[in-house]
Formats: C-alpha cells, structure tokens, sequence
C-alpha cells in the first residue's frame, strides 16, 4: 500500500465518545479507575472537557447486559444525545434548596415506579410506589425524560404554591391538605390522620422502593451526564441544581439498592463548591480521570491499531499495545522524531505540551481532533502532488503544525466562546495580539484600572484560558491550545 492509501483509509474515531458508540470499546483500556466504577466502589467521576467522562458514562451503559447479570439495572437519567431532560428548569426553576432537594428525589422515584410498572412488580412495597404516583398524576404510559422530570417539577410547585395555584382550593380539616388536586406524596413526615388518608412521604416511598429492588434481586443505578449542557444557560441555577443532587446523593446512602452514578467536569465541581459546601467531606467515592505521558501514547496507539491498514503496512499486531516500549516504536514509524527542531521535545512530548490548557490538562479529545486534521491535511497534499513523507512517517512535520491550528480554533470556538460567551469580548480584544501579559500591557489593552483589570484577568484564569506567573507582580501566560485560534502570536506584550 501506498501512504497514500493508508492515511486514506484510517479511521481514528470521534472526539465525543457518544458519536463511536460502536467502536469506543475497541480502544478503550480497563484501567484500575474503570474497574473501580465497574465494581460499583465509585460513584462520583471527575474530569477536565474531553478528558473521557462521557466515555467512561457510555462505556458503562455499553456493559448493561452484562452488569444485569450481577445484578446491576442501569437508568440513564438524563438524555445521552439531544436535548437535556431538565430544559423546564431554565423557564420555572425551584424556588428554593429544599425544593430542589425534593425535585430530585421526586424525580428518581417517579423513574423507579416506571420501572416497576414495566416489571410488573405485584408485591405490597413496589405497589405502595407505583399508587403512589399514580394517584398523584406522576405516572403514564411510556413519556421521556423530560416528561416526567415535568411533571414532577410541576407536582413540586403545586405542592409547595397550593393558593397560588389553585385560589378555591379547599383543605381538608383533618389532614390539613387540599381536597381533589391529587396530593397523595408529602414532602414532610405525615401526621397520623394524615396517614390514615393513604399520604405517604417520599422518604417512605423511596424506602419501598429500596426494598422492592432488593426483593426484584437488583440495585439500580442512575447515571447522570451532561450537567454541563443541562444548566449552561445559567450559572446560579447550575450552582442550585447541583448542590441540591450532591445531597440527594448523600441522602441515598442510606438505600442499599438504589445508587446514582454522576458524572461531572472538574472545573463545575470546584465552581458550585467554592462558597462552601460542608456536605462536599463526606462524597469520598470518587475518582479524577487524568491522562499522563503512557496513557495518552496508548490512547493514540491503539486507535492506530484499529486499522487494518495499520496492523499490514508496519507488518505489527494488535498485542504491542501490550508493552510501552513496542507502543512508543510504532509511534515513531507513524510520526517524525520531532515536529520543531533544535531544543523541542520529541513528537509525543510536543502533542502533550501543545495540546495542554493552563491547568497542565491535555483532553484527549483536543489531541483526536489534531490528529484527525492531521491525517486530512496530509491526504490533501499527497493528492496534490506534494513530497511524500520521509522514511515509514505517515505524516510531515509541517502537516502536524498546521493541523494544531485547527485544534486550537476548534477549541476556541467550541470551548471558550460557546461556554463562555460573556467572555469572548474580553477575548476578542486580545486576538492578534501576544501570549504574555502583565496587569500594565492588560490594563492599557482593556481601557481599565489596575484593580478592575485584576479582576478580569482572575476570571479568564479560572475557566483554564491563561496561567498566571510571578503571583506579587502577576503575569498571564496563553497556552498552545488557545493561541491559533486567536491568532495569537509568541512573546510579551507591550
């Protein structure tokens, strides 16, 4: 085969691991965090955009089958593709915490009910449930996500804003609740008329509902994704919402069979926890996905090998990725020694430190998209009639550098401005210019105070844009990742 015919012919997957569902466990490796969250003894994932939360999440929902031979019933309680199921939040959010708090677990037991009703679950605990939300509207024949997470929203409200709901509503004396609107779940231990009028609190009917599980011989999990998109559009409301999950998590403890599953992007976490958040001490079953020097040689090793072209045109198989030293030789075969001569680091050691954000995290989607490009531009070339790469290289050095271009203004695009996009005036601004800065250069940039340019300097450093340097007399330094994209050139402001 011609190199040509081999670039034209590989497929190095997705960048977003919901978009290779198929293929996504041909690369993956099991790592010691995989089987942490496999076995069921971690139950929080961190990580930075694009580090392989969603890969983790969707390698999970893959297993199914075989985790519901142990016993394990997966849930996805939010949408894996499309729009988010919480979308009513942003029009009609909780007024408060405890409303929140409620929302959640009215939400997860109105999931579990359904759950029951397709097992057609007949024993006194699971019927307690299912009745339960029956009678107060929260069930129906099949509905999405977002419709049930509707109507247990709108059942909250009601709860909690009776009069203004309902003006004529009339009480009933003896229970002290409103007759004929279908309240029959209580949010607060019911008094003992009340009980004797069939209300039932959720804390009691999420104990049925642990019990039902045990006796169906399951435990469930809930697995949610995505809160980034979820709740983008506001900050306060993502602050809220997630807070208030976190201490439904923690109240799920004391369920034996019904578990959540979340996970969520460093940066979030940091955010919603930074005012304090005392219940933060006790969430300890976690783990931080992190990508060092030997995994992302793997990562980008075995996507290669997934290539039948790959495995004839090098005359390797499969099993290298069994030894690093065989990985990081077919590496070089593919790639040249280095992409910069002189003092730059080697190839792998320039993907890393190029594809890095302030915070020393290199996502490994921003390296797919690199090499993704790379392998584009390269077929473009060769097609053109240009040189053919040296040696065994698939790839020429300048084609590597110009594809790190199209990462840097992907992640420019696709991470700063669509996520930050209060941000991108600020940003704007420092387009075209260079990738060092001090509090004067910045100030006289922005047209703003030394105090008012601190401040916003300190909020493009939080959401990972630029490290700051010499904290007495700060300077901020742009990384690789963001500077094409800005066209941003090397070296200090003036």
């Amino acid at each position: 085969m011609t190199k040509l015919e081999v670039l034209k012919s590989i497929d190095f997957g997705q960048s977003v691991a919901e978009q290779e569902l198929e293929e996504l466990h041909k690369y993956f490796v099991k790592t010691a965090q995989w089987q942490a969250l496999y076995e069921g003894k971690t139950d929080v994932v961190y990580g930075a955009k694009g580090s392989g939360k969603s890969a983790l999440y969707t390698l999970l929902d893959g297993n199914k089958e075989a985790l519901g031979v142990n016993g394990i019933f997966l849930f996805l309680a939010e949408n894996p593709r499309g729009a988010t199921a919480f979308t009513d939040l942003q029009t009609q959010p909780p007024a408060s915490e405890l409303e929140f708090v409620n929302l959640w677990k009215l939400y997860l037991l109105t999931l579990l009910g359904q759950c029951f009703v397709k097992a057609g679950t007949c024993s006194p605990d699971g019927k307690k449930v299912v009745e339960a939300l029956r009678s107060s509207g929260l069930l129906a024949e099949g509905g999405s996500l977002s419709s049930f997470f509707s109507r247990a929203r709108q059942y909250i409200w009601r709860f909690f804003n009776l009069e203004s709901f309902e003006p004529n509503v009339k009480f009933n004396e003896a229970t002290g609740l409103p007759e004929g609107v279908g309240v029959k779940i209580s949010f607060r231990e019911p008094t003992l008329e009340q009980s004797k009028q069939g209300i039932l609190s959720v804390s009691e009917l999420l104990q049925y509902a642990d019990t039902e599980m045990k006796q169906m011989g399951y435990t469930i999990w809930f697995l949610f994704d995505r809160l980034d998109v979820a709740f983008a559009e506001s900050p306060d409301l993502e602050t809220n919402a997630l807070r208030a999950l976190f201490k439904v998590y923690l109240d799920f403890a004391n369920y034996k069979n019904i578990k959540l599953k979340v996970f969520l992007r460093s940066d979030i976490w940091k955010r919603i926890t930074q005012g304090g958040f005392r219940e933060a001490t006790h969430i300890t079953r976690t783990t931080t996905i992190e990508w060092e020097r030997p995994s992302i040689l793997n990562l980008i090793v075995r996507r290669f090998l997934n290539n039948p072209s790959i495995l004839e045109y090098y005359k390797v198989t499969p099993e290298i990725v069994e030894s690093l030293g065989q990985q990081e030789k077919l590496f070089y075969r593919i790639f040249p020694r280095k992409i910069s001569s002189g003092k730059n680091p080697d190839t792998l050691e320039w993907l890393i430190g190029r594809t890095q954000d302030s915070n020393g995290v290199c996502a490994p989607r921003d390296l797919i998209n690199l090499i993704k490009s790379a392998i584009a531009r390269q077929i473009k070339q060769l097609e053109l009639g240009d040189a053919v790469p040296p040696d065994e290289n698939l790839f020429q050095r300048t084609i590597v550098k110009d594809a790190l271009s199209d990462a840097s203004k992907d992640k420019v695009e696709k991470h700063l401005f669509a996520e930050h996009p209060k941000y991108r005036p600020w940003l704007d601004q420092l387009r075209g210019g260079k990738s060092q800065y001090n509090i004067e250069t910045l100030s006289t940039l922005w047209e703003l105070t030394r105090d008012d340019t601190l401040v916003r300097a300190q909020s493009l450093e939080e959401i990972g844009f630029w490290l700051k340097e010499k904290p007495d007399s700060p300077e901020f330094w742009i990384p690789f990742i963001y500077r094409d994209g800005l066209d941003i050139k090397q070296g200090q402001a003036e």
